[in-house]
């Protein structure tokens, strides 16, 4: 397949995705294939929303507000597996 007929093919699949979170994905994938600077950061590609939940987690982490792996697996456990 030629590259054209790939970037059209490619293009007409993009075309048919409505779900903005999916297309924000594609966006950041190929941006981070192209990019060509040493100073791009894909984080200025990611939707407020999605750096606020972030930023969220890092404060919270950062209080020590966190919930410790094996505690997180032993609730999933004993709620799902142990029925």
């Amino acid at each position: 397949m030629k590259t054209t007929d790939l970037k059209k093919d490619i293009s007409q699949i993009i075309n048919k995705i409505d779900d903005e979170n999916i297309l924000q994905s594609i966006k950041i994938f190929i941006c981070n294939q192209v990019a060509q600077e040493d100073d791009y950061d894909f984080w200025d590609e990611l939707p407020e929303s999605v750096k606020a939940s972030i930023n969220i987690g890092i404060k919270q982490a950062d209080a020590g507000e966190l919930t410790p792996h094996n505690e997180v697996m032993e609730t999933i456990k004993s709620k799902y597996l142990n029925k």
